[in-house]
């Protein structure tokens, strides 16, 4: 499980304004903050990845969330009419197994100031959410948009997205590189795009990997659908 935290108007000396934490079977087996700027390994057994181009990738990625928290904080106290104090915005994924029932569907939640906000209903592929603030993010025009790449080898890829062809990181969620049962690798991004944006913006996904780029512009059907969009994406170089 995966939990990122930020935290808005923080004051309190030594609590930074945004960590992540990743824990397996209850414990801890890595820690980054906004202070040391670094993904530490927790467990003796987690050290030996340290060196791997994996866990530079996944480095960056927790500096990319960070950057992304800070912008969609200051969305939310917008949204909760909000202009000052101390805030908290956290998302929490992972999923469970079982030996003997395999692999479980998961679980994504976003929480607001300790409360829930919205989270994915896996059953109907879709985010719900049961607070006023939440309706414009799960709303049927504004469906999250997910550019999904896999089957790429190696492990380091670069997921960004364009706004009328500058780079664009609001409202942007990137999750961490997994494996394929193939040896490859995917990876998702998560768009929020409002009703208002996409009438006048064009968005773009970019995929970048071993000095290939593909580009997917989206059309205005696919940022308003009532599920996620998955763009497939697939290099593969062995």
């Amino acid at each position: 499980m995966t939990t990122y935290t930020g935290i808005n108007g923080q004051t309190v000396a030594g609590i930074p304004e945004f960590f992540a934490v990743t824990t397996l079977d209850g414990r801890q087996i890595d820690y980054y903050d906004s202070e040391i700027k670094k993904l530490i390994p927790r467990q003796d057994w987690m050290k030996e990845f340290a060196s791997t181009n994996t866990w530079k990738e996944d480095t960056e990625i927790r500096q990319q969330v960070e950057q992304i928290y800070k912008n969609n904080i200051h969305v939310l106290m917008q949204r909760f009419n909000q202009t000052h104090g101390v805030h908290t915005y956290q998302r929490m994924y992972g999923c469970d197994w079982d030996d003997e029932i395999g692999y479980s569907p998961g679980f994504d939640w976003y929480g607001y100031d300790g409360e829930d906000y919205v989270k994915l209903d896996l059953r109907e592929l879709r985010y719900i959410t049961a607070v006023q603030q939440g309706f414009i993010t799960v709303k049927d025009s504004f469906s999250p948009v997910v550019c999904h790449a896999t089957g790429f080898y190696p492990s380091a890829v670069t997921i960004t997205w364009l706004r009328n062809g500058q780079d664009h990181d609001e409202d942007v969620d990137v999750e961490g590189t997994l494996p394929n049962e193939d040896g490859t690798f995917q990876k998702t991004s998560t768009l929020y795009v409002s009703p208002e944006e996409w009438k006048k913006d064009q968005y773009v996904c970019v995929v970048q990997h071993m000095g290939k780029t593909i580009q997917k512009i989206l059309t205005e059907d696919e940022i308003k659908s009532n599920t996620c969009t998955f763009l497939i994406v697939v290099f593969t170089h062995f």
